[in-house]
């Protein structure tokens, strides 16, 4: 069975900080523009971290989630793509501020919709040409709920890598999903974060535990 392969890095995450943000917040995880036309929603997408075992390229898989959403920021052709997008219903999420490790940005609607990734892909890629916009310097996101593996697979001979490749594996049971997800969520004011100082990280760790404790209560 073919599956996404995806490293979390170390610089802003560990697993025990990406489990408690994506349990809080779900997952979501940067993905290049072009890349988009290869994905699918419900597509499977394991997460990993990078190890050496004996001097071999190891992945260590902790757990996966499934494509449920597309979150970007486009904003000077945001309402060009929405009027070519096949929206079932939109919701308006009012200015929330989110804050994770990786940067902080406000949410500003949510849209479900019929089109599968690569037909939002292409439809922004006109849109963009049409509005004469740079679409790779926008901010674009896979998310989905974290489902945590109860023992972790490791892949042999996986060298580190950024962004995703396809794997396959044998005996990894991953349950169908229960029903279809398919939704975009515009969001603005992003502000990214390529470092984490040390009493930074700890603040962070320290709420996101705080709030799983509560959630979990």
């Amino acid at each position: 069975m073919k599956y996404w392969l995806h490293f979390i890095g170390n610089r802003l995450y560990g697993i025990k900080r990406f489990i408690a943000e994506a349990r809080r917040l779900g997952v979501q995880r940067a993905v290049p523009f072009h890349q988009l036309k290869h994905f699918r929603y419900n597509d499977v997408v394991l997460l990993a971290t990078y190890n050496k075992i004996e001097d071999e390229d190891v992945a260590h898989v902790f757990g996966y989630f499934r494509i449920t959403g597309l979150v970007y920021n486009l904003e000077e052709a945001n309402e060009k793509l929405l009027e070519k997008l096949d929206i079932v219903k939109t919701v308006d999420c009012g200015g929330k501020t989110e804050t994770r490790a990786c940067g902080s940005y406000c949410v500003g609607s949510a849209y479900i919709v019929n089109d599968d990734l690569p037909e939002i892909y292409e439809k922004a890629k006109e849109t963009c040409k049409e509005a004469k916009v740079d679409p790779n310097k926008y901010k674009w996101f896979l998310k989905g709920p974290l489902i945590v593996l109860d023992e972790p697979v490791i892949l042999r001979g996986q060298k580190f890598f950024r962004g995703y490749r396809q794997v396959e594996i044998e005996g990894l049971e991953i349950p169908k999903p229960s029903g279809e997800s398919r939704y975009l969520i515009w969001i603005y004011d992003y502000k990214q974060r390529k470092y984490l100082p040390k009493r930074e990280r700890d603040r962070l760790d320290h709420v996101l535990l705080d709030e799983f404790i509560t959630i979990r209560r």
